[in-house]
């Protein structure tokens, strides 16, 4: 994938700035309402504190590294379509995520994670977020969808690339899930792993969200497409899962339910682009469910 329009980088720190602030927020608000920040006394609200700061490793394809907003301005990451919006940008304005290797980059596959991200962790890596297969399961071919997509075969191919991102068939051009897994871990043996899921892209609203223009996508369309994410969470998930029952410190992170209602074509405001890839408020989204499941603590 190419990398989108750069903008002035005065606007897009100002930007980021201002999305760290909502991502802050909205964190404090939900972690306030799970139970897990506490009322402080007047002796623990002023005692100084040691903040120990981890190395954080991002890695993944796209919806990790923030295509379709403004680009970093440094070559590898417009190369990439990184972003300062992204969600690992958003989680390093947290104290403890202050090392931030970010090597996400659009259009990456669980081969390209594997040749050319994972050199970024070492010893001293204590956080790795990880956003993959996606392009594996093909839906980088979605823009077919406005102008017809041959669905069936787009759903034979991810049934293929799904078995193999599983480990249960062998493949040249996938590497399995539950191998990046371990092998994070063993290059990284400290690190907490947080392996994101995909949100469904489409809702079966008429018309575009704001819009009287009607959606591009039919109601079939969409919700085959939706099935297949849901299909690609569900390998994530118990891969996740297989790799913890091994020993690696991986946690699955859910993010279709905060997408809910939010997709193209949704009854309340899409935390999709038109490019089929998270918003800025989708970005942050992202960040504040990780947040959620500890990737701050």
């Amino acid at each position: 994938m190419l990398p989108g329009p750069s903008r002035s980088s005065s606007r897009l720190e100002d930007t980021g700035v201002i999305m760290r602030r909502i991502v802050s927020g909205l964190a404090v608000l939900a972690l306030s309402f799970a139970g897990i920040v506490g009322t402080a006394t007047p002796a623990q609200a002023v005692a100084p504190q040691t903040i120990t700061v981890n190395r954080y490793a991002a890695l993944g394809d796209s919806f990790a590294a923030g295509y379709g907003l403004p680009s970093k301005s440094d070559p590898a990451s417009q190369l990439c379509a990184r972003s300062n919006l992204a969600y690992p940008e958003l989680l390093n304005g947290f104290p403890k995520l202050k090392k931030l290797d970010f090597v996400a980059c659009s259009g990456a596959t669980t081969k390209d994670v594997w040749d050319k991200q994972l050199s970024a962790l070492s010893a001293s890596t204590r956080t790795v977020t990880l956003t993959v297969g996606g392009n594996d399961a093909g839906f980088s071919q979605l823009g077919c969808l406005q102008t017809g997509c041959d669905l069936n075969a787009l759903a034979a191919a991810v049934a293929a690339a799904l078995a193999a991102l599983s480990g249960k068939v062998p493949s040249d051009t996938v590497v399995s899930l539950p191998a990046i897994l371990a092998e994070i871990h063993a290059r990284a043996p400290q690190a907490r792993i947080f392996i994101t899921g995909y949100p469904e892209l489409f809702g079966s609203s008429a018309k575009l969200y704001g819009t009287t223009l009607a959606c591009p996508v039919a109601v079939a369309d969409r919700s085959v497409v939706n099935q297949l994410a849901d299909q690609l969470n569900a390998v994530i998930k118990a891969s996740a899962a297989g790799a913890r029952a091994a020993g690696v410190n991986v946690t699955y992170v859910s993010v279709a339910g905060a997408f809910d209602g939010h997709g193209l074509c949704d009854s309340r405001l899409p935390f999709i682009t038109s490019v089929l890839h998270p918003t800025a408020l989708g970005q942050a989204t992202y960040a504040t469910v990780l947040i959620l499941k500890g990737v701050v603590r």
